[in-house]
């Protein structure tokens, strides 16, 4: 999680997104979602992810920021020793992850 987060820091379009955020929180938060992440690929709808999110669209996150995250998550998870399997599946999750944040309400 800190290679990630140091990724996203250092981005100027999305560090505006967690300046306000307890660090040591999000990372809890984020930790509890990824193991849920790949346990129930489809089974987002029941996390109320858009919710969850909505604060921060109506700050300005859009998808293309999303799509940065997951692209920053997957680089530190390359730099893991994971199975490419893993790797495929976390990434497949992620991307239902995105649509499910993303949808309209």
């Amino acid at each position: 999680m800190d290679r990630f987060y140091s990724l996203v820091l250092k981005d100027k379009e999305l560090r505006q997104f967690f300046d306000d955020v307890d660090a040591k929180g999000q990372r809890g938060s984020m930790t509890s979602f990824l193991a849920l992440a790949l346990e129930m690929p489809r089974g987002f709808k029941d996390l109320q992810l858009r919710k969850a999110h909505s604060p921060v669209f109506r700050r300005g996150l859009r998808d293309e920021h999303v799509v940065t995250l997951i692209k920053y998550f997957m680089e530190a998870v390359r730099e893991k020793e994971l199975d490419e399997d893993v790797r495929d599946q976390i990434a497949m999750n992620l991307e239902c992850a995105r649509e499910e944040i993303t949808r309209e309400e």
